[in-house]
C-alpha cells in the first residue's frame, strides 16, 4: 500500500487570495461599514430625539409654572414671594432690558439683563427642571446646553423685535409673520458664552448655527410641520442658508451647523 497517497495533501499558496476568501473579506467589510452608519444613524436620531424631549420638557414646566404661580417665568411680577427670585415687571412679555430689547437677540446688552435671565432661574428655583440657573453668562450655568449638541445653548424670549435680526429672511417679523408668544431660542454659540464673566458675548447674534438642516427639519417635521417659517417651529440663520428660497424649504444639502431655531412655549 502507499502510505503516502494516505496523507492530507497540503496547498501552499504561491501569493494573493482565493476567490473564496476575497469573498469572505468583502462581506466582513461590509458588515463593518454597514454597522458604522447604522451606529451613526443610531447616534443621530438619540439626538434628534433628545433635543425633541428638552423643547417639549421645557414646555410642560413652563406651563406647570403658569398654572401654579398665575404669571410667566421670567416675567412674574410675584416671584419673590414665592423665594424664586426676582420679579419681572408682570406686563405678559418676556424681554431683555434697556432701549431696544423687546424680544431682541441681537444686542449684547439686551442678552442677559432683565427677564431673559430669569426664564431660567424661575423654573430651576421653583424646581419644575432639572437644572439648577443663576443666570451667569455660561452655558450650563446660566442658560441650558443643547441635547442636541453641548457646545451649544438656548435662550428664552418673546417675539423677535421688527428689523432686529440679520437672519436670512432679514425681517421674521415684519416680511414672515413671526407670531407673539414666548419662544425657546436655539442659537447661542460657543464663544465667549462659556467664559463665566464675559461681558459682552457674541452669541445669538445669528453669526453661527447650531445644528445642521437635516436636523433642524426633522425635528421640525416630528412635532411641527415640516416648513422653517411656520408652526412653532421656525428655521433660519445668517451664516450659509439654512432654508432655500423663499425660505419655507430647509436646506438638507448642507451638511454643516449653520441652522438656529425657534420653539414656540406659549
Amino acid at each position: 500500500m502507499d502510505y503516502e497517497s494516505l496523507q492530507p495533501t497540503t496547498y501552499h499558496r504561491k501569493g494573493g487570495f482565493t476567490l473564496i476568501e476575497l469573498s469572505i473579506i468583502l462581506v466582513i467589510i461590509g458588515l463593518i461599514v454597514g454597522g458604522v452608519l447604522l451606529g451613526n444613524d443610531l447616534i443621530n436620531a438619540a439626538k434628534l430625539k433628545s433635543q425633541i424631549s428638552q423643547f417639549q420638557e421645557y414646555q410642560t414646566s413652563f406651563m406647570t409654572f403658569k398654572s401654579k404661580y398665575d404669571c410667566l417665568p421670567g416675567d412674574c411680577v410675584t416671584a419673590s414671594n414665592y423665594n424664586l427670585g426676582a420679579n419681572g415687571n408682570g406686563n405678559g412679555v418676556l424681554e431683555g432690558g434697556g432701549v431696544g430689547c423687546f424680544g431682541s437677540l441681537t444686542t449684547p446688552d439686551c442678552y442677559f439683563t432683565s427677564e431673559l435671565p430669569l426664564f431660567f432661574i424661575h423654573l430651576s428655583a421653583a424646581n419644575l427642571i432639572r437644572e439648577s440657573f443663576n443666570g451667569a453668562i455660561q452655558l450650563g450655568v446660566g442658560y441650558p446646553k443643547l441635547a442636541i449638541n453641548d457646545n451649544y445653548g438656548m435662550i428664552a424670549a418673546g417675539q423677535w423685535q421688527s428689523g432686529a435680526t440679520g437672519t436670512i429672511p432679514n425681517n421674521l417679523t415684519t416680511d414672515y409673520n413671526f407670531p407673539n408668544g414666548i419662544f425657546l431660542f436655539a442659537q447661542m454659540c460657543n464663544g465667549s458664552l462659556n467664559i463665566a464673566g464675559a461681558s459682552d458675548p457674541i452669541v445669538a447674534n445669528d453669526s453661527c448655527g447650531v445644528m445642521k438642516p437635516s436636523q433642524a427639519y426633522n425635528i421640525d417635521k416630528k412635532i411641527d410641520d415640516g416648513k422653517a417659517l411656520s408652526g412653532k417651529i421656525w428655521g433660519y440663520t445668517a451664516v450659509v442658508s439654512c432654508t432655500n428660497s423663499p425660505y419655507t424649504d430647509y436646506n438638507i444639502s448642507l451638511n454643516n451647523n449653520v441652522c438656529h431655531i425657534s420653539y414656540q412655549l406659549y
